[in-house]
């Protein structure tokens, strides 16, 4: 192949690649909470859900990808140390669609969140994506890194401007954004009945998952608690399987059932427990870090 019509092809592929990696660090940077979530529910794949250290390496590997991927879109347009950016954009999308594929195999049916809220995708279709990409890196390595069309400081600003959107919307976030302490409940499906008191407690459960069913004695003691606010479970369970998980442990709790997109648009690990006074959300318990202390719980509605 000729070798200039080598090097276009490959700056094309730099140019292409660099595009996409910048559009997926910025969709995701809108609302970050929401990727170091996505990475926290997979690592629940691997048993690590409701531990303090693991939510908070969680969170910040979502940050560390962010940068990752804004980094390595700037340097594959600019050409700064092009090498670099090939390899490290190739070892990236191999970690991704190892990470996809493992996801899917486990039977998670979620959205893959590499692109954010902005553009949702099966697994499947990701993982073809991926593999694209990988292509593209490797085209893009061929190129000649001999002229770059940046400086280091201009490159360091870039890297200051990328720190400073995601910050901007960890701080403001969007309506948008997924539900955290000190947002607004926005889910129409589950104010019916639920806000008729001031302050209401929701566990976000799965009959299936085992973590909840361990955890259900302990919420019973907390519906079972006349000091506290009424607690609801919600679930998108089907009724079958909740009749089986009602017969097995006996909730105490009443149990709101809603649809699957509406569950999802909590993005919480299942056997989270939320704690709402006056339709803003107070405070979110991950599963086992949930406590019995009925003293906490009102002090933290009296503030």
């Amino acid at each position: 192949m000729n070798i200039t019509l080598l090097t276009k092809i490959s700056r094309y592929a730099q140019i292409i690649l660099g595009l996409v990696f910048i559009f997926a660090a910025l969709s995701k940077g809108i609302d970050p909470i929401r990727f170091g979530r996505q990475i926290e529910i997979l690592l629940g794949i691997w048993g690590n859900a409701g531990s303090t250290v693991w939510i908070t390496w969680a969170f910040m590997t979502g940050f560390l990808v962010l940068m990752i991927e804004f980094l390595l879109g700037i340097m594959l347009i600019t050409k700064y140390k092009l090498r670099l950016a090939g390899v490290s954009s190739i070892l990236l999308l191999l970690f991704f669609a190892i990470i996809i594929t493992w996801e899917w195999s486990s039977g998670k049916n979620e959205s893959c969140g590499c692109f954010g809220v902005l553009i949702e995708r099966s697994h499947l279709t990701a993982l073809i994506e991926d593999i694209f990409f990988i292509i593209l890196a490797v085209i893009a390595c061929l190129g000649s890194d001999t002229y770059s069309y940046v400086k280091t400081k201009v490159f360091a600003i870039l890297v200051i401007v990328c720190l400073i959107w995601i910050v901007f919307f960890s701080i403001f976030p969007m309506k948008s954004a997924v539900i955290r302490k000190g947002s607004t409940w926005n889910l129409s499906s589950i104010k019916a009945g639920v806000f008729d008191r001031q302050v209401s407690l929701i566990w976000l459960f799965n009959p299936e998952c085992s973590e909840c069913t361990a955890e259900t004695e302990k919420i019973n003691k907390l519906a079972s608690n006349y000091v506290l606010p009424r607690l609801y479970g919600v679930t998108d369970a089907t009724l079958g399987r909740l009749h089986e998980y009602s017969l097995d442990f006996e909730p105490s709790f009443p149990i709101i059932r809603i649809s699957k997109d509406d569950y999802k648009k909590i993005f919480l690990p299942d056997g989270s427990l939320i704690l709402i006074n006056d339709n803003c959300v107070k405070k979110i318990w991950r599963p086992k870090l949930i406590h019995t202390d009925a003293g906490d719980i009102v002090s933290l509605i009296q503030k």
